[in-house]
């Protein structure tokens, strides 16, 4: 996310570290993962360590202090963390964007940090809306979809046929089959995550995925996957939206 964002003009950010306060591994990598992009740039680091993990250990349970991040070409203008949204999480998202920091970065609840992020920039002259860019981890689903309307440009979340791996691991455990690699091993693997920086992307999307018209991954794809052995296995489970509409082509029909 941190990426799309530099690379698309932005150098000012605002953070939102969610329930980073809590140590919550999730949050905690994620935040670590944001900065570590930056500090990809030679220029840049935080309170003197570069490295995801070095980051992830400075973040845990502390957040990010503005002041400890240094870099030439990027800036940090402001940071907030928990889920009060209350006066005072205005009031750090009001300093920031002011600051410059009209981009926000969002571990989760990027819908409730957008709202209050649009509603901000609509009631202050000082702070042009229209350089408002939001962006979070959350979900593609249709309770984002309006917020691409007031700033938010980047979605990056799980889907409903996510379950299909977990469908087919299930199916298989039924047949008294159990899933391995080429060394014998059985499979730890991660999912990917579909990412959304447009509304049409992210109406796109739940066109081709939900329960009314069908899901992507239907029951004729998680049969192909049952019978497939682990490097096809793989394929599904690392499938941005382009290899899915793919899978869904090749053997949902």
């Amino acid at each position: 996310m941190a990426k799309h964002f530099a690379e698309t003009g932005s150098t000012n950010f605002t953070l939102f570290g969610g329930a980073t306060i809590y140590a919550v591994t999730m949050h905690v990598q994620r935040l670590a993962g944001m900065l570590a992009y930056f500090c990809e740039d030679e220029t840049t680091s935080y309170d003197g360590v570069k490295t995801r993990n070095e980051l992830a250990a400075k973040v845990a349970g502390a957040g990010v202090d503005p002041a400890k991040f240094t870099s030439s070409k990027y800036t940090i203008s402001g940071y907030m963390q928990g889920f009060s949204f209350d006066d005072a999480f205005s009031t750090q998202l009001t300093n920031s964007m002011m600051a410059g920091g009209t981009t926000v970065l969002s571990v989760g609840a990027g819908d409730a940090v957008t709202g209050i992020a649009f509603g901000i920039a609509q009631a202050i002259d000082a702070i042009d809306a229209s350089k408002l860019r939001t962006g979070g981890v959350d979900s593609i689903a249709t309770g984002y979809v309006n917020f691409f309307d007031m700033g938010y440009s980047y979605d990056c979340g799980k889907f409903a046929s996510i379950m299909a791996p977990g469908l087919v691991l299930m199916l298989k455990a039924c047949k008294g089959e159990v899933l391995k690699d080429a060394n014998g091993v059985v499979p730890y693997l991660g999912t990917s995550y579909w990412v959304a920086t447009s509304k049409a992307e992210i109406e796109e999307m739940l066109a081709q995925d939900n329960a009314t018209d069908g899901f992507c991954y239907n029951a004729k794809v998680v049969q192909h996957f049952v019978d497939a052995d682990y490097s096809e296995f793989k394929k599904l489970c690392e499938a941005d939206f382009q290899a899915a509409m793919q899978i869904k082509d090749q053997y949902g029909k």
